[in-house]
């Protein structure tokens, strides 16, 4: 028995010296022969999550009054609010082009929508633009970056239209920019 265990005690011990291990700091200073591995340089973070919404496929909510969804849309009342606002998604940091789809009928002379990318219950914008005219045939309704500096929990899209606005949005992407 003692001379089976001073075998296996022997192997444990010369297979555990044969293992490859790390290059560490330690093995650096006290040879001065050995060189370091390289350190990558960090490539920024690229965002893994999207936040895709379609009228008549996903919930997009609206202030009370202010948008009704009819025909794979949701349009404006006339009502100044949120036409839109949600969907509360956590997203990695990083950049992300925002595209919003629909159509301006109407705005008020001299006003404008907003739609803005809100993290932390609205306090933080990661992105805004503003929308004073229709769009040309066939473009988006806004099309615009928002930057996420760290990951988050709540991210919300909003539009936010003026009185008597005449305004209609079909849905929304904001996905890892190219």
């Amino acid at each position: 028995m003692k001379t089976q265990f001073a075998i296996i005690f022997t192997a444990t011990i010369i297979l555990a010296g044969c293992q490859d291990k790390p290059a560490s700091a330690d093995a650096v200073a006290t040879d001065p022969g050995a060189v370091p591995a390289p350190v990558e340089a960090l490539a920024p973070a690229v965002p893994t999550t999207s936040i895709v919404r379609v009228v008549g496929q996903d919930e997009l909510p609206s202030e009370p009054g202010v948008g009704t969804v009819a025909d794979g849309k949701i349009s404006s009342t006339g009502k100044a609010g949120y036409l839109v606002y949600g969907p509360y998604s956590a997203l990695d940091a990083g950049t992300y082009q925002v595209t919003l789809d629909g159509v301006v009928e109407s705005l008020p002379e001299g006003s404008h929508a907003t739609v803005d990318v809100v993290s932390n219950q609205g306090n933080n914008t990661l992105g805004s633009a503003e929308i004073a005219s229709a769009p040309a045939a066939g473009a988006a309704l806004a099309d615009f970056v928002a930057t996420v500096p760290a990951s988050v929990t709540d991210v919300e899209v909003r539009l936010f239209v003026p009185e008597n606005a005449r305004v209609s949005v079909s849905g929304y992407r904001v996905q890892p920019k190219q």
